[in-house]
């Protein structure tokens, strides 16, 4: 199949590059508009079959309230603030304003609750309750009006749920532009270095560039028929780009090591895509595969993550077995241009006697290792379980308008919240009770019950929504997600009264999002993990094999956890990533941390695995195929991984915690895994198992393939019968 598709590339390269670069102008312009449709809002992390939406839907539909949205005036006067004295000018305009928005369906101010003036008495919340909303269309008509009064210039933020769901995707989306300004100059440089050479350093920019366009054009029609939410444009950038690096650093490695061995561009190319093509698309397939997890999860964050990431890794393995090859059927040669002749691969693999250096020092240290297997097994096993310690530990909690920064009005006006007001704003929750308009007494005694639970302030007199539904306000006695307001509506949940009740508010929503992850996380997983065995066997030929790898992955995929928990949820060395401990982990992380490090181990996993099994198969034993599959590929992962790390410090330069909390992950697991794992703990379990590793049962063994049997048929047929 390679040779049918590389003889077709060869011959048509022109073709495959104009036809390139007319679908990435279609591209690019088709998805300009891609960010102004996609989704920020809360319902992002939404079951829709979870009893707090049916709830919320209730409530909208009777009421006409959305109790995820709503506006909070923080209002600041040159005066102080008297409960009973008249409305200072900048309170009443911010009242006033708000009031004739028509989208308010109420406004709530200090004369009703007295604990929305500040401790200094020199400024005061404003709060308003409002309908469904578009979040990007109201805003700027309510910051126009507030603009537009007097009375308001300089005296006014606005914060709440509908301003905070709007800069949140603002904040990300400048964010990750910045970054790119700032981590393109420092890639490109790593780039030179690892590729030793500027014209080869461009094509994984390149490839970059086509898989970024691809991907979104491929999003901006996916969004004609399924709403996605925003933050998967922070993912297409980062494993766009990486993944683009890692298969352009296998196929144009393996290129220059065939043009070295002096054969012909079109011969070299044949052999490139024979063994480093038909890696990539393991590759590339298992990290795919991996992301389709995320697709069983009902919440559209998730979702939206998954499919942006299938789509990017689907365009990134089409750049590499396509447009990269037609690419280097051109070059040929002059991929070594503009680099120091010490530097190009084929000069020196050219020389007699001659080999590079890296891959001398990385088969000494794989022997190294498989002289004292059990001890390097041992020690870096010890290790990561060791960094695996904090998960034992770990918490959740959800997004906030407090993980905005005090550069945006939101997260000013949360900050001055937890700041200056003296008694924090305390949670309110919503019950929405099935019974009918006879039941009213059955309904008080259910909101005298609720009345009655530790961290309950009150329960506003009972409201009927309908013939079939009233509603019970509860004020907790604390703010949102603290351990006592969850404590309070767990136990209001599971009061074993009649009628039948549900919850929804900012508590029991994240309460509810945890339970659906937890619901789906096991499904998810075991799908990870079959179709990871799946791929490893047909790339593998053994049992064992993909057995150890989901293993390995799972022992660094945990080491990662436990670092996330010591940097992000306790705060040690937080500071240095621009953020602090916030006591928690945002949910949704590890969840998709887990599919997208797990997909990428096994990446990694291939790259090493089939260049084993190709030195097997040319005749080398066990610890010559070891030695040299490492020799080989130490190099390429090392550096494949620490690229792939800096392109996703993009996300990790946000000033979002939650969009922080996954770049740092993913790098950190990746490292983990190019390092400890790739290079220790691979070699270490190779020697150790011997033989067994390339055990399957008669069953499952299928003939080699006829590429196989001709580079070695003894090896092969020797692998076949073990």
């Amino acid at each position: 199949m390679f040779d049918r598709i590389t003889r077709f590339l060869i011959g048509r390269r022109t073709a495959v590059l104009l036809l390139t670069g007319l679908t990435l102008v279609l591209g690019a312009a088709f998805g300009a508009d891609l960010q102004s449709r996609l989704t920020s809002g809360l319902t992002d992390y939404d079951d829709p079959a979870a009893a707090n939406v049916v709830a919320r839907r209730i409530i909208e539909r009777t009421t006409g309230i959305d109790t995820q949205q709503g506006y909070v005036l923080l209002v600041r006067t040159d005066a102080p603030i008297h409960p009973a004295a008249v409305y200072p000018e900048p309170v009443a305009a911010a009242v006033r304003v708000l009031r004739q928005r028509p989208e308010v369906m109420d406004v709530l101010d200090y004369r009703a609750n007295a604990a929305l003036i500040s401790a200094d008495h020199r400024s005061t919340v404003v709060f308003a309750r409002v309908g469904a909303v578009t979040e990007k269309d109201v805003l700027p008509a309510l910051e126009r009006d507030v603009s537009a009064d007097p009375a308001l210039a300089g005296h006014v933020d606005i914060g709440g749920p509908t301003a905070g769901n709007v800069q949140i995707s603002t904040v990300s989306l400048t964010d990750l532009s910045l970054a790119e300004i700032i981590v393109f100059p420092a890639l490109f440089v790593l780039l030179v270095l690892v590729f030793r050479g500027v014209v080869a350093a461009l094509l994984p920019l390149a490839g970059g560039a086509v898989t970024v366009v691809a991907t979104m054009a491929a999003l901006r029609l996916l969004v004609s028929f399924q709403p996605l939410s925003v933050f998967a444009l922070n993912l297409v950038l980062g494993l766009g780009l990486g993944l683009s690096i890692d298969f352009s650093l296998l196929i144009v490695s393996r290129f220059r090591a065939e043009l070295g061995a002096r054969r012909e561009v079109d011969a070299a190319l044949a052999a490139t895509m024979r063994s480093a093509g038909h890696t990539v698309l393991f590759s590339g397939l298992t990290i795919a595969s991996a992301l389709v997890a995320l697709l069983l999860f009902p919440q559209r964050f998730l979702t939206s993550m998954g499919a942006a990431g299938i789509i990017v890794t689907v365009a990134a393995v089409g750049y590499a077995l396509i447009v990269l090859p037609a690419i280097l059927a051109v070059l040929g040669s002059r991929v070594e241009k503009w680099a120091p002749a010490r530097w190009q691969r084929r000069h020196r693999a050219g020389a007699p006697g001659r080999e590079d250096p890296s891959e001398r020092r990385w088969r000494g240290f794989a022997h190294l290792v498989m002289r004292r297997p059990a001890l390097f097994a041992g020690a870096a096993i010890a290790a990561l379980l060791l960094l695996a310690a904090p998960v034992f530990g770990i918490r959740f909690t959800g997004v906030a308008a407090n993980v905005l920064p005090e550069s945006v009005s939101a997260g000013k006006v949360a900050a001055a919240l937890a700041r200056d007001f003296t008694a924090p704003l305390a949670d309110t929750e919503y019950v929405v009770v099935t019974a009918g308009a006879d039941d009213r007494t059955e309904v008080d005694r259910l909101a005298a019950e609720m009345g009655s639970v530790h961290g309950v302030a009150g329960v506003a007199v009972p409201r009927a929504l309908d013939e079939s539904h009233w509603l019970l306000q509860v004020s907790l006695t604390e703010e949102p997600l603290t351990d006592t307001s969850r404590a309070a509506v767990r136990q209001i949940q599971d009061l074993e009264a009649v009628p039948a009740h549900t919850t929804t508010g900012p508590t029991a929503d994240v309460l509810a999002l945890h339970h659906s992850l937890a619901r789906h996380a096991l499904p998810a997983v075991a799908l990870i993990i079959a179709i990871t065995m799946v791929v490893l066997f047909a790339l593998t030929r053994s049992v064992v094999l993909p057995v150890k790898a989901v293993l390995m992955n799972a022992l660094s995929l945990a080491a990662a956890y436990g670092i996330l928990v010591l940097v992000f949820q306790h705060g040690h060395g937080a500071g240095l990533f621009g953020a602090h401990g916030q006591g928690a982990l945002e949910s949704t992380s590890p969840i998709i941390l887990f599919a997208l490090a797990f997909g990428l181990s096994t990446d990694y996993e291939v790259f090493l695995l089939g260049r084993i099994r190709e030195e097997r198969a040319r005749g080398g034993g066990d610890r010559e195929a070891v030695a040299e599959g490492l020799a080989r590929t130490g190099r390429i992962v090392t550096s494949a991984a620490l690229l792939f790390c800096l392109a996703m410090a993009a996300m990790v330069l946000s000033r979002l915690t939650f969009v922080k909390e996954l770049g740092f992950g993913t790098a950190v697991a990746v490292l983990l895994d190019a390092t400890v794992v790739r290079a220790v703990l691979v070699p270490a379990l190779m020697m150790l198992l011997g033989s067994v590793n390339w055990w399957a049962p008669r069953i499952l063994r299928g003939p080699p393939t006829p590429a196989a049997l001709a580079a070695h048929p003894a090896a092969i047929d020797e692998e076949v019968t073990l």
